[in-house]
């Protein structure tokens, strides 16, 4: 039998016990909690800070003789078409031209740039839409000019239309990438006699560094081609279109909204636009599996200052 006195010290001890139970508990719910805000925190972060192409094919084979390369089979690398790749080791990036062989694993593409016999590529490479990568190649006319911007010069080329024209086109490239982005579009203005600005902006790989670092995902670039359209205005641009391409498309559609030059503004060439990046948050989520507390964590992030570097 059990006195009260025992039964009081047993009594007391089983309630040490749940309370070391209840706060170790409590600890993995916090411990969790931290760890899902952590998570979140760099899931906001992977979309604002600017970061490196990532590789998303295999080289499989490289035939300098046939000046042939053979990739991994995706629905890109089997595509009609000239394209580019972004590649490591003795070269960085290769011109791709038509397929001509292809299995159920490998597509093997003609090479546009020519390779030596001692080249070497690493197995990992980004395929991408660009082909062209420097203005030379277009073999046209161009000038390098300075936008001044609030942020600093931001350096963008100017392809002049045949005699001079108040046509002009803003081209405004993506999220990660730079303003070579656009080289692809130019022949096309240029035939129907548009003068080509291709800008960058801040914190790409061209224009200075805002002193957070950070994409603001079009809350802040859109100034910077601001200060292009009022450069563009002063060499003679009179009519003007903002093309923008995926964070580019939600960079002109700011300025068409809050720029003082709306009125030279005729029109909007949008490929492939972000306009919802809540929307852009939730699939990229939804395609790494996360959970979708995780993905409101993380959109509550990019609004507040957590989606600012760690310290």
């Amino acid at each position: 039998m059990i006195t009260p006195r025992r039964a009081a010290r047993a009594n007391g001890r089983i309630a040490v016990a749940l309370r070391i139970v209840s706060a170790v508990l409590a600890g993995g719910v916090v411990t969790l909690s931290a760890a899902s805000a952590l998570v979140a925190r760099r899931l906001a972060q992977r979309v604002v800070t600017p970061a490196p192409r990532l590789a998303d094919t295999r080289v499989v084979g490289l035939d300098t003789a046939a000046q042939t390369i053979t990739l991994a089979r995706t629905e890109d690398t089997a595509l009609p078409g000239r394209y580019g790749l972004f590649t490591s080791g003795s070269e960085n990036y290769l011109k791709l031209g038509t397929v001509l062989s292809q299995s159920d694993t490998a597509v093997t593409r003609k090479l546009l740039t020519h390779i030596d016999g001692g080249t070497r590529l690493d197995a990992e490479a980004a395929f991408s839409g660009w082909y062209f990568d420097h203005p030379e190649q277009l073999r046209v006319p161009f000038t390098n000019e300075l936008v001044g911007a609030s942020v600093g010069p931001c350096p963008a080329w100017l392809f002049p239309a045949d005699g001079g024209s108040e046509h002009w086109v803003i081209q405004i490239h993506g999220r990660g990438t730079t303003r070579a982005e656009g080289l692809r579009a130019v022949p096309v203005f240029r035939d129907l006699g548009y003068t080509s600005l291709l800008v960058s902006y801040r914190n790409d790989a061209d224009a200075p560094r805002s002193r957070q670092g950070t994409y603001m995902l079009g809350a802040t670039e859109w100034r910077d081609v601001d200060a292009a359209m009022t450069f563009a205005r002063r060499r003679g641009a009179r009519h003007i279109i903002l093309m923008g391409w995926s964070m580019g498309g939600q960079v002109a559609l700011q300025l068409d909204l809050n720029s003082a030059h709306g009125d030279s503004v005729v029109g909007l060439v949008l490929d492939s636009p972000v306009i919802d990046w809540a929307d852009v948050l939730r699939y990229q989520a939804r395609l790494l599996r996360v959970p979708p507390p995780i993905i409101s964590f993380a959109l509550g992030a990019l609004s507040s200052d957590w989606g600012s570097p760690l310290r």
